[in-house]
C-alpha cells in the first residue's frame, strides 16, 4: 500500500569510495579509438604495448571494462597523449 505523493523506498548498497572515484572521470574511448587507428596500431599491438591481453584492451576500448590507474597511464603513453586527454569529465561525455 502506498500513500499518494510518496515515492517507494529503494534500498541499494552504499557506493564505495572506489565507485565515487570512477564516476569522477570517464575514459574518452571514442577519441582513443580514433587516435589508435590514426597511428595505424591494431588492438592486438596496442594490448601488447600496454601489457594486457587483447580481449582486455577490447573491453576497455568498447567501454565494457575500466583499466586500473597504471594501465591508463600506459594506454595514454602508447597513444602518445597525456592522461588528461584520455580522460574526460562526465559532463563533457554527456554533451
Amino acid at each position: 500500500m502506498t500513500l499518494s505523493g510518496y515515492a517507494p523506498i529503494v534500498l541499494a548498497p552504499k557506493a564505495s569510495s572506489r565507485d565515487e572515484e570512477r564516476r569522477a572521470v570517464a575514459i574518452n574511448t571514442e577519441y582513443a579509438r580514433k587516435r589508435r587507428r590514426w597511428l595505424e596500431i591494431s588492438q592486438e599491438e596496442m594490448a601488447r604495448r600496454i601489457g594486457v591481453h587483447r580481449m582486455t584492451f577490447w573491453r576497455w576500448e568498447t567501454g565494457e571494462r575500466e583499466p586500473r590507474a597504471d594501465e591508463l597511464q600506459r594506454w595514454a603513453r602508447a597513444l602518445d597523449i597525456t592522461l588528461d586527454r584520455l580522460l574526460t569529465e562526465p559532463a563533457e561525455v554527456a554533451s
